[in-house]
């Protein structure tokens, strides 16, 4: 039940704002109320789902206006975590690494959105907990688990607007990225690993203000900042 919603919510066809009703879930996938009200709780911890006191829940908004202000702290933290990963990584952290990301390769290159949200946010995360600091990692994880659905914009949300050309080179890039990210981690360098993370973020935030401008979708003001200075 956990698998079908999250898909359903990172596929934006169960739209943000949206009730969710349990008893109408139940009816409609046709399992009983308890793995519903689980699913409920488990996306709520990653702020797929807000749970509304004596209302039940619903999928939680998008604010396209906070998109700036998200990029700015998320690129704060990848950049600290990235840096201390190249710093502390043990040879099991490396592993993991490098594991995660040719799970992404793997998804990314079978052209499943979600499979490949899911394994950028899993390859992320490896990083997060290779820097030694809970502190950060949690607050990077749940950034993570926030850019999700953001990462599903350059994706396009229907067939009218995908763009498979420059999807395909995309994902490219954000493979070559993490091959890049993860041998500095490797070769523990601390300061080409920040910067990489940096640049990171930096590919994330075009792409996604491309298919917003493409697409017409509303337009958002992205402040231009020392932080994302080429």
């Amino acid at each position: 039940m956990y698998d079908i919603l999250r898909a359903q919510i990172l596929n934006l066809d169960r739209e943000p704002g949206t009730d969710l009703d349990e008893a109408a879930l139940v009816k409609e996938i046709g399992i009983s109320r308890t793995p519903v009200r689980e699913a409920i709780i488990r996306l709520a911890s990653e702020e797929l789902v807000t749970i509304l006191p004596n209302r039940g829940a619903m999928v939680a908004p998008i604010n396209l206006t906070d998109f700036p202000r998200y990029l700015e702290a998320f690129d704060l933290l990848q950049r600290a975590v990235t840096r201390l990963a190249a710093i502390r990584r043990s040879d099991a952290d490396m592993g993991a690494i490098e594991q995660a990301m040719q799970d992404f390769d793997t998804q990314a290159r079978a052209g499943d959105p979600v499979a490949t949200t899911i394994a950028n946010r899993d390859f992320h995360n490896t990083i997060g907990a290779a820097s030694g600091n809970r502190f950060l990692c949690d607050q990077y994880a749940r950034m993570l688990n926030l850019g999700m659905r953001y990462s599903r914009f350059p994706f396009g949300i229907g067939t009218d607007d995908r763009d498979e050309e420059g999807l395909e080179q995309h994902l490219q890039n954000v493979m070559n990225d993490h091959h890049r990210i993860a041998q500095a981690i490797r070769a523990r360098d601390a300061e080409l690993a920040e910067r990489l993370g940096h640049e990171h973020t930096i590919l994330f935030r075009e792409r996604i203000m491309k298919y917003l401008n493409d697409s017409k979708t509303t337009k958002i003001a992205c402040a231009q900042s020392d932080v994302f200075s080429a």
